[in-house]
């Protein structure tokens, strides 16, 4: 997979359309053949069922040698119209970004879209990216507050709708720290996990936020699961 640079990828924002991340096979299909086709088609799909209110959805599609899985996911929060707008986007981001190519993965803000000339519905915590505020806090009060609010939502997404959960938390007066006056956390799975693999998905890297010596913000992508803490507000 080729890395393509997101904009912004930690910015101060409520932008759902902001890149996270974004990955592109390095092998391409021909225009014109049968798996652009339908992968023209199933892209066209995932964006119509995000318009009928769908904030999950995987679709596969196999045939004489071809073999394609296409999916979305929006953050637990969105509401339906944001989240189809986000999905649009993603498609449209994919499609610039990864011209012509056999897979692809967008990470933005508001939502996720994934497609593979495989099978990839399975439990998989490898790490994709891990991000890391550029602002620190040694204090060891906030530390021990980020470690609180980390732990309630990987141990409360696995137990809720659409496998996500999100928590705040005030932070009392810190003397000489940059940090806000609340920290904000979330965590998600993608759709095709059950709440048992969700649950060892997000524990799996549980304590990785820690790689990021003391930042005040982080997200830890792995390909099934993600969670993010910061000390603003980036969902509703």
């Amino acid at each position: 997979m080729l890395i393509v640079p997101p904009t912004a990828a930690t910015s101060k924002s409520y932008d759902d359309l902001c890149d996270v991340y974004i990955l592109c096979n390095t092998q391409n299909y021909t225009a014109g053949d049968a798996f652009d086709n339908q992968l023209k088609a199933s892209l066209t799909s995932l964006q119509q069922l995000a318009q009928r209110r769908s904030s999950y959805r995987l679709l596969q599609i196999r045939g004489p040698g071809i073999t394609l899985m296409t999916s979305f996911q929006c953050r637990g929060d969105l509401s339906p119209s944001k989240c189809s707008e986000c999905v649009t986007a993603a498609v449209q981001t994919a499609s610039s970004s990864c011209p012509s190519s056999i897979g692809s993965r967008v990470q933005k803000n508001g939502c996720f879209l994934r497609y593979e000339q495989y099978s990839y519905n399975v439990e998989d915590s490898s790490v994709v990216v891990e991000l890391c505020n550029t602002q620190k806090n040694t204090d060891p009060y906030f530390k021990n507050q980020v470690q609180g609010i980390v732990s309630r939502v990987i141990s409360s997404a696995p137990r809720h709708k659409n496998l996500f959960a999100s928590a705040s938390v005030s932070l009392g007066s810190q003397k000489g720290s940059s940090a806000g006056s609340k920290l904000y956390a979330l965590a998600q799975c993608q759709g095709y996990l059950s709440p048992g693999q969700c649950a060892d998905c997000l524990t799996a890297h549980s304590s990785s936020w820690q790689d990021c010596d003391a930042a005040v913000g982080s997200q830890i992508h792995s390909v099934s699961c993600y969670y993010r803490f910061e000390t603003y507000p980036f969902f509703y």
